[in-house]
């Protein structure tokens, strides 16, 4: 679809929601995600549960890896759509998955769906670091616009928290 021109939006979402599943849906404005696997359908987010001091620590650095690029970082609901979310808080069985993962994303190879994916971030699973918070919603909000894992151990996209992540590198992979 076109899209109205001015910055990406993407929205951290601190509060939490109720979000449902839906087989082919990814959508900030729907709350509805293809990646929820709760057998009744329906999964609830909690509210992240670090400090306000850590809270503002997160979207600090996330608009820091970010500030290079033409999106807008904020943790208010936009007025208008379309926009990123990424749910921040939990952990992953509360969207109903197993495993050890600081977050999951849908890979929206060329931002197919344009800027309404939604993305979750589990803070509860870092034990609601800022740095590593911050990694996790940089690394999987990038993935809703289409980038993919390096092996650069630096890189924010890098597949695992290294804790030594500088930012988006630039740089060629071999």
């Amino acid at each position: 679809g076109v899209r109205a021109a001015g910055p990406h939006v993407l929205y951290l979402n601190f509060d939490g929601a109720l979000i449902r599943r839906q087989a082919t849906c990814s959508s900030s404005s729907e709350l509805c995600s293809y990646l929820v696997k709760c057998e009744n359908g329906m999964a609830q987010v909690p509210p992240f549960g670090g400090s306000p001091l850590e809270r503002s620590g997160i979207v600090a650095l996330v608009r820091r890896y970010y500030a290079p690029f033409h999106i807008e970082i904020v943790d208010t609901k936009p007025s208008r759509v379309p926009y990123t979310m990424c749910m921040v808080g939990g952990q992953p069985n509360d969207i109903c998955i197993e495993g050890r993962v600081g977050g999951v994303a849908p890979l929206d190879c060329e931002d197919r769906n344009g800027d309404s994916d939604l993305v979750f971030a589990f803070a509860s699973a870092v034990r609601n670091d800022p740095h590593l918070t911050a990694v996790t919603i940089a690394q999987e909000s990038a993935h809703s616009y289409g980038l993919e894992h390096t092996s650069l151990l630096t890189d924010i996209m890098y597949p695992y928290l290294s804790g030594v992540e500088q930012g988006f590198l630039d740089t060629e992979m071999t």
